[in-house]
């Protein structure tokens, strides 16, 4: 079966598989050469990397204006990815407002419905 895309959604496509790739590249700077090298531009690895995390966050949100992908799914997700890899990562930190969302999470998952409690966990990211 042949899926059709239209022009809006392959284009928002394009542009998050490109900046995608191009965060990859700056990790990958960091990775071999350190946060604090530079490229010959004089550009400092941590710079490039902030500006490609803020483009890749930009062409996200563009996909989601532009496609059926909706923003709470994707806010729900990151509390369930949280839920799943909190026990396994022994040295970075995660966010404090990640901490706060799941135990609020934890604590009304079980009496709520779960229409109610996407409503009421998406309340309560869009205040960070």
């Amino acid at each position: 079966m042949h899926h059709s895309l239209s022009h809006e959604a392959q284009e928002a496509i394009e542009l998050v598989i490109e900046e995608a790739s191009e965060v990859i590249k700056a990790l990958t700077k960091i990775a071999r050469f350190g946060f604090d090298a530079s490229y010959p531009d004089g550009t400092a690895n941590t710079v490039a990397l902030e500006q490609e995390l803020a483009d890749f966050s930009l062409a996200t949100d563009i996909l989601v204006e532009n496609t059926r992908v909706d923003r709470g799914n994707i806010r729900l997700a990151k509390i369930q990815k949280y839920a799943r890899i909190v026990h396994h990562l022994h040295y970075v930190e995660l966010p404090d407002d990640i901490d706060i969302l799941y135990d609020t999470l934890e604590q009304v998952s079980d009496a709520l419905p779960p229409g109610e409690l996407k409503d009421r966990v998406i309340n309560v990211l869009d205040k960070y």
